[in-house]
């Protein structure tokens, strides 16, 4: 399939955005390589969040990680509030790390063809952090994957889709509060999943272990309604 029938599959989404920050040239690079694997590296709009870092913090030592998670939360809503604003109905965020894991157009479609008028995230790429503590999951379609109780844990900013009719929810969010944004996401808004997953972190974690084994493995473990 070439590129441009790859990259029809994404034509629901009305705007691509991709967050970088300075000093992740390569990485973005890398990022830009696999958006053109599938066809959409002229439409991926690049949000620099090192503009909106620049901010005070609420209180960057609060616990390990926090400096760097807040940024990244407030960096992904300012992205939400610009396309909001713009108009535009259904974004695509992804961010400058992104890898695709068994990328199948159709299953995408069938995904996007079975979202209920009422979805307001959607997931593409997902890490579950305790698959035991979830709740069971079932398909809405083959490839359309919901939880069975509100509030899931499911998390990743890697890829995912914002349903922006619902913008005065979604903007409620507040990075201040929950510097997860991910987190936040799947907790309070209807969130669905793209079954199995597509895209992973293209990273290494410091054990050396590929980040996209983490996500796979993970979802591997989400149990589904009989």
């Amino acid at each position: 399939m070439t590129g441009a029938a790859l990259g029809a599959t994404f034509d629901f989404f009305d705007e691509i955005q991709c967050l970088t920050a300075d000093g992740r040239e390569e990485i973005l690079d890398r990022g830009h390589q696999r958006f053109r694997d599938v066809g959409i590296s002229q439409r991926a709009r690049v949000f620099n969040g090192s503009v909106v870092d620049a901010r005070d913090l609420p209180d960057p030592t609060a616990f390990y990680g926090w400096r760097t998670r807040y940024l990244t939360s407030v960096s992904h809503r300012e992205m939400w509030r610009e396309a909001s604003d713009r108009g535009v109905q259904h974004l695509l965020i992804t961010e400058d790390d992104i890898g695709f894991v068994g990328f199948d157009p159709d299953a995408l479609a069938t995904a996007i063809e079975g979202l209920p008028p009422d979805w307001q995230v959607l997931f593409i790429g997902y890490i579950v952090p305790d698959p035991a503590k979830l709740p069971e999951a079932r398909l809405l379609n083959p490839h359309l994957l919901q939880f069975s109780e509100f509030g899931a844990d499911v998390r990743s900013g890697v890829c995912y889709a914002l349903n922006l009719r619902y913008a005065e929810e979604i903007l409620a969010y507040d990075p201040a509060s929950d510097g997860v944004v991910d987190r936040w996401l799947s907790e309070n808004l209807r969130t669905l999943c793209v079954h199995p997953l597509m895209v992973v972190e293209d990273q290494v974690e410091a054990s050396g272990r590929p980040k996209s084994e983490w996500f796979l493995s993970q979802a591997d473990q989400i149990c589904f309604q009989a």
